[in-house]
C-alpha cells in the first residue's frame, strides 16, 4: 500500500503525512471514505453539478421553437413540471406482468431504467398511440456512462415503440436520443436528437413532463409523456459486480503488496496503463471479484477529497501506477483518481453500481 502514496500525493490533496496510514486503510476498506483526516462523511442531500443546477429549478423548460415545429427533421422540446390541470388516461387492465399497474396510465420497468408517467401520447402524423396496451420492455443496461428504455406494443393493429437512450457522468444522467415508430404497416422510426434532455444529478429521479414535437422521419411526430417519473442508472441498476467470480486466495497472495506483483494473476497485464472501462473489461475476462475506488478532491485548493466504491468501473478518472491493491479476503480494488474538482454527494449504502446487501 505504500505505492498509494504517491498515487495520491501528487494530486496535492493531503498535506498531513500522519494521516497516511489511516487514509490508505479506509481508501481500500471503507466504500465511503473523506480523505480530510479520518472523518466518515453523512450527508443529508445531493448536490446538482453546475451545470443542470439552472435546469432543474422549477418550471424546467428547455425550448427550440419556431413556426415551422412540425415540419419534418424540426424539433421542439419543452420540458416542464407536471400541471394538476394535465388529464391522466385512465389504467386498464391488471397488475400481469406486461400490463400497465392499476392506478397508473404507464409503469413501465426494465430493472435498469424505470418510466412512471400519468399519461403518454404519441403523434404519427395523423395516428396516435396512448400505450395502453400489452407491452415488451427491456434495457442495455450498458455500463456506467450508457443504457437504454426500450418498450414495444401494438396498438389497433399499429406498431408503436418508444425507446430513450441515456448517457451520463459522474455526476449527472440525462436522455441523448428519444426514437418512436411512424404508424405505417412497414413501420419505421421518427427520430429526436436532443441534448442534456431531463438532466438530472446521479442516484436521483427526473420529475416532470416531456414534449417532443418534429422529429426525423416520413411524418411529423409528437411525443407527449404528462407526470413523468424516470429513473435511470440508480445504484445496482447496472451490470454490477460479479456474482460467480473468484477472490484471489491468501496462498496465492502471500507475500505480494499488489495483484500486478510477480507470480500474481495481473502481473504483466498492464492493466496499470489501461482505461477504467478497459480494466473491467479484463477482470471480468480474468473472473477475479473487484471493485473500484473513485477518487476526487473537493475542494479547489485540493486539501480536502473524497473516495467513493464502484462496482463497475467509474465514468471518469485513470489508474495512476501501481493503483491496484488487494483487500483481506482476496479481491482486487483498483484506485481511480480525477483530477477535477467535484462537491460532495450523498452516497448508495452499497456503493455505485452495487446490488443492494
Amino acid at each position: 500500500m505504500a505505492d498509494l502514496r504517491s498515487f495520491l500525493s501528487d494530486l496535492d490533496r493531503i498535506e498531513r503525512p500522519d494521516l497516511w496510514p489511516e487514509v490508505e486503510r479506509r481508501a481500500a476498506a471503507d466504500p465511503i471514505t473523506t480523505i480530510r483526516g479520518t472523518t466518515r462523511w453523512a450527508p443529508t442531500s445531493a448536490q446538482p453539478s453546475r451545470r443542470t443546477a439552472a435546469m432543474l429549478s422549477a418550471p424546467r423548460i428547455l425550448a427550440v421553437t419556431a413556426a415551422a415545429a412540425l415540419t419534418t427533421g424540426l424539433l421542439a422540446v419543452t420540458l416542464q413540471t407536471a400541471s394538476p390541470d394535465l388529464a391522466s388516461v385512465p389504467a386498464s387492465g391488471s397488475a400481469a406482468p406486461g400490463s400497465p399497474a392499476p392506478g397508473a396510465a404507464i409503469v413501465w420497468d426494465s430493472g435498469s431504467v424505470r418510466l412512471e408517467a400519468n399519461a403518454l401520447e404519441i403523434k404519427a402524423g395523423d395516428k396516435v398511440f396512448s400505450g395502453q396496451a400489452p407491452y415488451a420492455v427491456h434495457s442495455d443496461p450498458g455500463d456506467p456512462t450508457y443504457r437504454t428504455l426500450e418498450v414495444e406494443w401494438v396498438e389497433d393493429g399499429l406498431e408503436q415503440r418508444l425507446y430513450l437512450y441515456f448517457g451520463a457522468d459522474e455526476l449527472d444522467w440525462w436522455i441523448t436520443e428519444v426514437r418512436t415508430r411512424d404508424g405505417y404497416p412497414d413501420a419505421d422510426w421518427i427520430t429526436y436528437d436532443v441534448d442534456l434532455l431531463a438532466a438530472t444529478p446521479r442516484g436521483e429521479t427526473y420529475e416532470g413532463d416531456i414534449h417532443l414535437v418534429g422529429g426525423d422521419g416520413r411524418v411529423p411526430g409528437e411525443l407527449t409523456i404528462r407526470g413523468a417519473r424516470l429513473t435511470a442508472f440508480a445504484p445496482g441498476s447496472g451490470p454490477g459486480a460479479l456474482s460467480d467470480c473468484e477472490r484471489v486466495r491468501a496462498s496465492v497472495r502471500v507475500g505480494a503488496e499488489s495483484p500486478l506483483d510477480e507470480g500474481q494473476p495481473l502481473a504483466g497485464s498492464g492493466i496499470e496503463e489501461m482505461s477504467p472501462q478497459a480494466a473491467e473489461a479484463l477482470l471480468r475476462e480474468a473472473g477475479l471479484c473487484f471493485t473500484f475506488r473513485y477518487q476526487y478532491p473537493t475542494s479547489e485548493d485540493r486539501s480536502e477529497g473524497y473516495s467513493e466504491r464502484w462496482c463497475t468501473a467509474p465514468p471518469g478518472g485513470t489508474i495512476r501506477d501501481e493503483g491496484l491493491a488487494y483487500l483481506d479476503d482476496g479481491e482486487v480494488v483498483v484506485f481511480v483518481s480525477d483530477d477535477r474538482v467535484m462537491p460532495v454527494r450523498e452516497q448508495p449504502p452499497e456503493g455505485w453500481d452495487c446490488p443492494a446487501g
